[in-house]
């Protein structure tokens, strides 16, 4: 584990180069090219000086953990945006870990433990009640690593992009925050191009292009770019038209 102090002239380049100046020494002083002298650590040193060690990992799954715990301000808030007939979710006080979502039209439907327990909801609106959950954690414990995997499928783009800048506010100086998406729109916001990681599967074997290795002035305009299939994201359709075929041969 290494660490280096951020200069207010410091790029991601920069840092990147101390950083591996560290891996070098132990347990001693050295000095960067800038001149800024560095304290290496060891890694046990390190890792006292972390707190809430731990990950947060939010997926796009059915199964619900019975331990899951919300910020009811957080729930209320991300519901009615995802949906603006919901009027007011409470807290059931005699169901554990309980909520009642209820709707313009005098409609109710109770959550427990995280799931809707019968059908009411939207598909945005139950991806919602995760994402709710991510917030709540985010708030509780800011100071992790957030995994969040593809958990806004069924939601406006505007709402998701937002909520990327609110979760990248929210998380404690030492988290990071993983965030997958198929949304093209986040590679038009204002993150700095080391930011981003574009996956791509041919046959069994899966590729992690990082967007600096191709590319490496933050001014150009990564959408294009994917659009161009530079990243090699764009999936083969070409054996889709042989229904076409299929059809017009019948």
């Amino acid at each position: 584990m290494k660490s280096s102090n951020l200069g207010k002239k410091d790029s991601y380049e920069s840092v990147a180069n101390k950083l591996k100046l560290v891996s070098n020494y132990k347990e001693q002083e050295i000095t960067a090219e800038d001149g800024e002298k560095i304290k290496v650590n060891n890694s046990y040193e390190i890792l006292d000086n972390i707190t809430n060690l731990g990950w947060f990992f939010c997926f796009p799954s059915a199964e619900i953990n019975e331990t899951e715990k919300y910020n009811l301000e957080v729930l209320k808030i991300v519901l009615k945006t995802l949906d603006n007939s919901i009027e007011d979710v409470r807290k059931v006080e005699d169901a554990e870990n309980g909520f009642l979502i209820y709707f313009g039209n005098g409609r109710n439907v109770l959550m427990q433990n995280g799931k809707p327990l019968r059908d009411g909801l939207s598909s945005g609106t139950s991806e919602g009640i995760g994402i709710a959950y991510a917030i709540s954690n985010m708030l509780s414990f800011p100071d992790r690593p957030f995994y969040i995997d593809e958990k806004f499928s069924h939601v406006h783009t505007e709402i998701e992009k937002t909520i990327l800048n609110i979760m990248v506010e929210l998380i404690g100086k030492e988290s990071q925050l993983f965030f997958t998406t198929h949304n093209t729109d986040l590679l038009k916001m204002d993150y700095p191009m080391h930011s981003f990681f574009f996956f791509s599967k041919n046959e069994n074997e899966t590729k992690v292009v990082k967007a600096e290795s191709l590319l490496n002035k933050n001014d150009r305009t990564l959408i294009k770019y994917v659009e161009n299939n530079v990243f090699d994201t764009i999936p083969d359709t070409g054996t889709l038209y042989d229904l076409l075929e299929g059809v017009q041969d019948e």
